[in-house]
């Protein structure tokens, strides 16, 4: 599939978590389908994909979701391109790949925020375990759809070459 592609695929995920995210909430915990869309963008399409498939979703991220412009944008180009520099590694399309890095990157939002928050805001906030490990359980579900997705779409893409 083309970058354009992803890129459009990748804003109608930001519109919709943006105006429907919160029918997804279950006790607090809302998923965060943008990063599981991009870490598969990084795992089946490479690291100079993800990269620019990420700077345009990190943006409009920003505009609908973030508070700070770059917020989004600066975590989900780092951890798309690791990704996909990473992807070379594994047998990207064995689920159990998929999970690990969606749940090791979910971690490192976690982490980021945090970073980013106490460094930039003088704000050092309260690591609430039961948010992250809920928000990891939560995006591993949905990684789990987007497997399928992603590999439906990338067997019939295979095919057609």
């Amino acid at each position: 599939m083309k970058k354009r592609y992803y890129v459009m695929i990748g804003l109608l995920i930001v519109i919709l978590q943006s105006h429907f995210g919160q029918l997804l909430e279950f006790d607090g915990i809302v998923p965060d389908i943008v990063l599981v869309y991009l870490v598969f963008v990084g795992l089946f399409c490479g690291a100079n994909t993800a990269l620019m498939v990420a700077v345009a979703v990190g943006l409009y991220a920003d505009i609908f979701l973030g508070v700070y412009i770059g917020e989004y944008t600066l975590f989900y180009m780092l951890s798309s391109y690791l990704t996909g520099v990473y992807r070379i590694n594994f047998y990207y399309s064995n689920i159990q790949i998929s999970l690990i890095f969606v749940t090791i990157i979910t971690f490192l939002k976690f982490i980021f925020a945090i970073i980013i928050n106490s460094l930039f805001f003088s704000i050092i906030p309260s690591v609430n375990l039961g948010l992250l490990l809920g928000t990891v359980v939560y995006n591993l579900m949905i990684s789990v759809v987007f497997f399928y997705l992603f590999i439906r779409k990338w067997s019939g893409f295979e095919n057609e070459r």
